[in-house]
């Protein structure tokens, strides 16, 4: 508590009418979690990747140095729409990037329309904006939770992996992701072979393990948000035939997360995500750097995703000739988008920003060459051939 309010107080006197902003710099705002459940994948990781984005570029744009500032949003609406609302309206912020929680960047978006902002966002979470193609300042950056599910489940169906069994809780997001993922294994011509629902107290994992080896189940996905995955997989029973266990697939943890789950026993697990740090020597490289500024930590595809998002901003910025935000959008939207993180890629009209998306699966501690390569890629889906959601149309176009 004393560590958030000090901060908030800091943030206050930076904006004192003192430092007013002047159109003397280019401001860059990295709104983030750096004292919640997503610090880890964000936080101090966001702003360092932020840094090193405008740092690639050579710090300077069309004569104007580039600044990046941060602000912890302590996962509150409220204090995010203060620190917003300072940052554009007394700092002279220009865009704002990361915001690692669905709801509240899509609090966000009417606030910077109307202030003519650009808010770039990295949240991975179960619903993508809405109608952001009329707000029109805003990109989403990373898939949502929903488009994740459906390509894993396709995948690796498309793998020979046809028998499902379905774990699910009571609360309403759990209800949805697995009836997200039945719906995509049908599909698919996947089989629901199986399906399990918790309480509030997830006991009695064994027995529903049981269950999913008696169907002879090939995948069991886990519909949970992340602290229910987290819960499972650190409570995982220990199995006399481990190599007999079928897998289990999700969409909801960060690299750090698997990697902080050590030598527990697990099961083997599948995910996909739009970024790996180790796909690739280029990726290799600027990540190791980025490891060095991170306390050794390699980043997660929502801190490689800020570290795009800041490039191909200030890339558009420095050839639009306009440093109005539906200008520099309009050019971020038709300009080539190939940065060494992400690959080709292309950013849809409603604001969806589509990628690759890599079919990751677990490797098990004693055979990583690595303590943070946790994955093994199995396959790379094209951004032609991911499965995206219906493009919003804006009504009052």
């Amino acid at each position: 508590m004393l560590f958030r309010n000090a901060f908030f107080l800091s943030l206050l006197a930076f904006s004192a009418p003192l430092m007013a902003a002047q159109n003397d710099a280019v401001r860059i705002g990295v709104l983030t979690d750096m004292s919640g459940g997503m610090a880890a994948s964000s936080g101090l990781g966001s702003v360092e990747a932020a840094q090193l984005a405008v740092e690639d570029l050579g710090s300077n744009v069309n004569g104007k140095p580039v600044v990046v500032i941060n602000a912890d949003f302590q996962n509150r609406g409220d204090l995010a729409q203060h620190i917003s609302e300072s940052w554009l309206s007394k700092q002279g912020v220009d865009v704002v990037v990361d915001v690692p929680n669905g709801p509240i960047a899509a609090r966000l978006q009417d606030y910077f329309k109307e202030q003519k902002k650009i808010l770039l966002t990295s949240s991975p979470s179960s619903t993508r904006f809405r109608d952001a193609s009329c707000h029109k300042n805003s990109l989403s950056w990373l898939y949502d939770r929903d488009t994740l599910t459906v390509n894993l489940v396709q995948a690796l169906v498309d793998d020979k992996k046809k028998r499902w069994f379905v774990i699910k809780s009571e609360d309403g997001y759990s209800c949805d992701l697995a009836k997200i993922a039945k719906k995509r294994i049908k599909d698919s011509g996947g089989e629901l072979v199986g399906e399990a629902q918790f309480g509030k107290r997830m006991s009695g994992l064994d027995v529903v393990l049981q269950q999913a080896e008696d169907v002879k189940t090939d995948v069991i996905f886990l519909a949970f948000d992340r602290p229910d995955v987290l819960h499972l997989l650190n409570h995982w029973p220990p199995h006399k035939k481990d190599n007999d266990m079928p897998p289990v697939a999700f969409t909801t943890l960060s690299l750090c997360d698997v990697h902080d789950l050590g030598n527990k026993p697990a099961p083997t697990f599948y995910t996909v995500s739009p970024f790996y740090w180790n796909q690739d020597g280029i990726t290799r490289e600027w990540s190791t750097k980025f490891a060095a500024r991170n306390r050794g930590a390699m980043p997660t595809d929502i801190q490689a995703s800020v570290y795009s998002s800041v490039r191909h901003y200030l890339e558009s910025l420095k050839t639009a000739q306009t440093d109005e935000a539906q200008g520099v959008l309009s050019h971020m939207k038709v300009a080539a988008l190939d940065d060494p993180l992400f690959g080709a890629s292309h950013i849809r009209n409603d604001g969806l920003v589509a990628h690759r998306l890599l079919l990751l699966s677990s490797i098990r501690s004693e055979d990583r060459r690595h303590s943070w390569d946790v994955y093994k890629i199995i396959k790379t889906i094209s951004p032609q051939n991911v499965t995206l959601p219906a493009e919003t149309i804006c009504s009052n176009e």
